[in-house]
């Protein structure tokens, strides 16, 4: 077993002292937003512990093998060293990395958990896809999770169903979008019964010319993505609708496994797994790569679906959309078409591979960047979604791991545009480059001495604010990363991706 590094390090390197700056006790009024930029730090310290596990590799169809990494050792040396390093390779968003895969009931499961690593169950027994214990219809058996066995659960009742001019289906959230950017829609919400969402699917596929089998040779004919009208039959659908409020499922609930699911949740002090999405949809539906705030346990029930992961410390590369747009935490970058013009870190980013099929479970951590694409049609996909553990002021150390620099700079982010306003951010973006370089002592300022208003004044008060938990020349580095191409008076068109390349990259 690879140990973890124990992270260790002195307190703040200068000013007020930690526990002031933790728990926002003693600071001066104009200092404590500055001190909430830690304010949901729920995340571990010290989690880099990898277990030696043997996984098969997927033969992907589009990437050289020569590129694929088929050593649990090179797995998890390499986590280990993109560890709050980003990567200097220009070739690395080329080099697909497997998810480990181990089977049900392995002594390793615990170990990856604790390493808040993904990882993929085969035989899961979270929720069973056993055939032999389907319902019999009509003298034959009723495959779990194929449309009968889902109709038979949901019956008539309304359910929520997306619609997308392309095969992507981009989460979005009207009332978050307080930003100065142009935003449109990416999806309709419709609610269908199953028997017409099935009727509504087949007409698509079939105007599509996509074949209706279950083979996933067949890719997705992305020939169709710019000649869609709007509410017509070309365009694509994606079932997912919340499990909560469904009595009618009571039955179906009971033969989870809980106990299992309920066991790790109290292990890791995550909070109760109370978010569950059903998910179906034509083959080809593509969700596009971004993070949760939330531990997420991703069941794949029926039919395969791909996925691609990144570590969050290539957030760099993925260009997320600004705080305060509709599409926060999601990459404005299209991973299956990269314009590398446009966001060219994206080079830099490492990505991880697995196809998932029925029965796996698949552990996404919080933090980790993902991108799905359903394999077969009507593949169906059940997740379980917990809040991520407090984290307590004695156990932070410092240096800061990268998962927890990012919410810091969601919090910074968000304090900027309470005080300065919706622009502040787009407006200190075009003032990168007038930075004030004469000081690298690395010692933390009260921000209040910098009260500037200009967008000058606003990036120190951001650089001294991080001077904190950084070194001051790494400060300055953190918050033009955090702003370059992020911030840009294009963001509105990036809403829908841009690209049909099914051949990733």
């Amino acid at each position: 077993m690879r140990m973890a590094r124990k992270r260790s390090g002195p307190g703040p390197r200068a000013g007020l002292p930690f526990r002031d700056i933790w728990t926002g006790t003693g600071i001066p009024k104009d200092m404590t937003a500055s001190s909430r930029i830690l304010g949901i730090l729920n995340d571990y310290c010290g989690w880099r512990q990898h277990a030696m596990v043997s996984y098969p590799v997927e033969d992907h169809p589009f990437v050289d093998s020569d590129y694929i990494i088929n050593s649990p050792l090179s797995y998890a040396q390499d986590l280990e060293s993109n560890d709050d390093k980003p990567c200097t390779d220009i070739d690395s968003y080329r080099k697909l990395r497997a998810v480990p895969t181990v089977s049900w009931g392995s002594n390793h499961i615990p170990k990856l958990l604790k390493a808040h690593v993904p990882f993929v169950i085969r035989g899961s027994r979270l929720i069973s896809t056993d055939e032999t214990k389907a319902s019999i219809k009509n003298g034959g058996i009723m495959p779990r999770w194929g449309p009968d066995h889902i109709h038979k659960l949901f019956g008539d009742r309304l359910l929520d169903v997306y619609e997308s001019q392309k095969r992507y289906f981009r989460y979005w959230k009207a009332d978050a979008h307080t930003g100065p950017y142009e935003f449109k829609e990416p999806t309709v919400r419709r609610q269908m019964k199953l028997k017409d969402f099935f009727t509504e699917v087949a007409k698509r596929m079939n105007k599509m010319g996509q074949s209706l089998s279950h083979n996933p040779e067949e890719e997705v004919k992305a020939k169709s993505g710019n000649k869609t009208q709007k509410g017509g039959d070309s365009t694509f659908l994606y079932l997912q609708e919340s499990l909560s409020g469904h009595p009618e499922m009571a039955e179906e609930f009971a033969t989870w496994n809980w106990p299992w699911l309920l066991d790790i949740v109290h292990t890791h002090k995550w909070g109760p797994p109370d978010r569950n999405i059903i998910l179906m949809g034509m083959k080809g539906a593509t969700t596009p790569a971004h993070y949760d705030e939330q531990e997420n346990i991703f069941c794949q029930m029926r039919g395969r679906k791909e996925v691609y992961l990144w570590h969050p410390s290539d957030w760099r590369g993925m260009y997320p959309f600004p705080v305060n747009h509709a599409c926060d935490r999601q990459a404005m970058v299209n991973p299956d078409a990269p314009d590398l013009v446009r966001f060219p870190k994206f080079r830099h980013t490492r990505p991880h591979y697995a196809l998932l099929q029925a029965g796996d479970l698949l552990y996404l951590p919080v933090g980790w960047w993902h991108h799905f694409r359903i394999y077969e049609h009507l593949s169906v996909s059940i997740t379980f979604w917990s809040k991520q553990p407090k984290i307590k002021l004695e156990e932070l150390t410092l240096p800061l791991t990268e998962r927890q620099l990012i919410n810091v700079r969601r919090n910074l982010e968000e304090m900027v545009m309470r005080n300065s306003g919706p622009r502040s951010l787009l407006d200190l973006n075009k003032a990168l480059n007038t930075m004030d370089k004469s000081s690298n002592s690395g010692k933390a300022v009260d921000p209040r001495k910098s009260r500037s208003k200009t967008p000058e004044g606003v990036l120190e008060f951001m650089v001294r604010c991080l001077c904190n938990f950084l070194p001051r020349e790494q400060a300055r580095i953190y918050v033009k990363e955090m702003l370059e191409g992020r911030y840009e008076d294009d963001c509105g068109s990036w809403v829908q991706p841009k690209g049909e390349n099914m051949s990733g990259w």
